[in-house]
Order: structure tokens, then sequence, then C-alpha cells
């Protein structure tokens, strides 16, 4: 696979030491990423710029929570590959897909920043961009 080809990822983490775990990660995979602590600032973000991947922490800076940002992520673009990343495992449910559209779900664990490079790696958006 010619791995040439770059993503656009939008981080929106507000834990400085995971935005680098993550970043070290998906560096590669990369030409940018642009680090969020708030929901409010990517979804602005996002009206001037869409990314190809979004990484979305549920327990954020600021008033909105991850999924509060997903399901305004959604009513903006459907489409687009969101990894909630977090680590409350109540996040992965039939329930939260439903209501706040499709998403990959890791949980924050020890192999946790492997399986995101994986995740990304295998998305249609990277296939897509190869």
């Amino acid at each position: 696979m010619n791995r040439n080809k770059k993503l656009l990822i939008f981080v929106v983490e507000d834990n400085l030491i995971y935005q680098q775990l993550i970043a070290k990660q998906l560096d590669s995979l990369t030409y940018a990423i642009q680090f969020f602590t708030q929901g409010e600032e990517c979804i602005n973000a996002l009206k001037i710029t869409l990314p190809d991947v979004i990484v979305l922490d549920n327990g954020l800076a600021g008033t909105m929570s991850g999924l509060e940002t997903l399901k305004v992520i959604r009513s903006l673009h459907p489409d687009l590959y969101v990894v909630l990343f977090s680590t409350d495992k109540a996040l992965d449910t039939l329930e939260n897909y439903l209501n706040y559209g499709s998403f990959v779900y890791l949980e924050k664990n020890i192999t946790a920043f492997a399986r995101l490079k994986d995740k990304v790696l295998s998305s249609e958006v990277f296939s897509s961009k190869v």
C-alpha cells in the first residue's frame, strides 16, 4: 500500500499528554494535526476546514462533552470518520450509535494508541487517499 498520501486529523482532547501520545502515533499518517481542548473549538474549525478524521475524547474542557460535539459534527458532516477515544466504557453502546451517528469507539488503555493508528489505517478514508 502506498502510504505517501497524508491526512488532516483533528484531535479534540483536553489532556496535553494524551494529545502528544496521539500525535506520536498518527504523525506518519498526517500532513497536519490540529488540536482542540473544547468541542466548541472543533465545531468552529469545521466551518472553515474539513478534516479526514476526528479523534474525539468525551470528557472535554468547555461546555460540550464529546458526545454533544459528535452530535453537532454529525449534523454538519454525517459521513466524517470519527474515533471516540475515551476511558468511559459506557459510551460503546448501541443507543449511543443510534443517537449520535456512526463512530469508532476505542477505550483509552495501554494498547489504545497502537489500535488508534490501526483504525485510521484500516478506515475507508485512508484507503480513499492512497
